[in-house]
């Protein structure tokens, strides 16, 4: 995908990343860490990599909506 492409996507996105979607996100990165700690305890190392898994998931979805808001940010600065 060219350059004109990619801004002509962020133009057309929604708003910024909004309150629920972090909440959402850091929901799911503390069900994560709570899978990865019963994995732990339960000796299970499927579950630990699950919640390890999860975190991660978590992590870079909020990097993605972080990406986005900064790439919008700096597409509409001058409007």
């Amino acid at each position: 995908m060219d350059a004109a492409r990619c801004v002509a996507k962020l133009e057309q996105k929604e708003k910024p990343m909004g309150i629920s979607d972090d909440i959402k996100n850091k929901a799911d990165e503390f069900g994560g860490k709570a899978k990865e700690a019963a994995g732990d305890v339960t000796d299970n190392k499927d579950l630990k990599a699950e919640g390890k898994g999860d975190q991660a998931e978590s992590k870079i979805k909020q990097g993605i909506e972080d990406l986005k808001d900064k790439a919008s940010e700096f597409l509409n600065k001058d409007k």
